[in-house]
């Protein structure tokens, strides 16, 4: 009985800290800064602060670095003269590894986005949305062509964050102004959006299973497209005959 109530104790916790709600605001005035909340946990992701490290410590630390990149370089030196001998000898060299081209890269993006886009839209939603933007240039010519630009920036961002999150009315408030009188452009950002940890745990699981498919599939392709070029080369010269 025993080892059963603490089987079930484990799983109340579990469950209880999928259900926790983190919240990442970001705000921009001087700086950009991504704060992450936990109930009365707050964790800055951005920037990092720096540890003052002792000089010793910091020495040992370049001594550690030096001594990884020698073992590093020696390790590849040892495989680029293992193949050069291989190739010498006739005996053939391993099976390269995959490597994907521009244009499968740039898909593989797409599938990934689309895949966060509709796995975000579940579970993601914004509270609060506060884009205070004074527009400024060094004369009325360049205030007026960068107003375009960061209004028009601006409507993108709001069309994207409408459609990855759900947007919660109420704390919302987004104005571009064109200052003429002033020489420098300043803002006042600040979002706030919220996850439950289990709605991470599903995001982050879809966008590796995607990267996985995707993968799986442009092999398949590349060695289908082997196949004919090899089937194609074979074919070939019984037609001359």
């Amino acid at each position: 009985m025993i080892p059963l109530l603490v089987v079930l104790a484990v799983l109340l916790a579990l469950a209880l800290l999928l259900l926790l709600r983190v919240r990442i605001v970001v705000t921009v005035r001087e700086g950009v800064t991504l704060t992450a909340r936990v109930l009365f946990l707050s964790l800055r992701l951005y920037p990092r602060k720096r540890r003052v490290r002792c000089p010793k410590h910091a020495v040992a630390r370049a001594a550690r670095k030096k001594r990884r990149a020698e073992r590093k370089a020696a390790k590849k030196a040892a495989k680029r003269s293992a193949k050069k001998a291989q190739r010498r000898d006739g005996h053939a060299v391993g099976k390269s590894p995959f490597k994907p081209t521009l244009r499968e890269n740039l898909r593989l993006v797409r599938v990934l986005v689309a895949t966060l886009i509709r796995r975000t839209d579940k579970h993601l939603t914004l509270h609060t949305a506060r884009l205070r933007i004074r527009v400024a240039a060094e004369d009325a010519a360049k205030t007026a062509v960068l107003y375009g630009v960061v209004s028009q920036s601006v409507s993108y961002l709001l069309a994207l964050t409408e459609r990855v999150a759900r947007v919660r009315s109420g704390k919302n408030e987004v104005s571009v102004t064109a200052d003429f009188v002033g020489e420098r452009t300043t803002a006042d950002v600040k979002l706030v959006f919220s996850m439950r940890l289990w709605g991470a745990l599903a995001t982050g699981l879809s966008l590796v299973l995607s990267f996985l498919k995707e993968r799986r599939r442009q092999k398949r392709a590349r060695q289908a497209a082997a196949h004919n070029n090899v089937s194609n080369g074979q074919a070939a010269p019984v037609g001359k005959d």
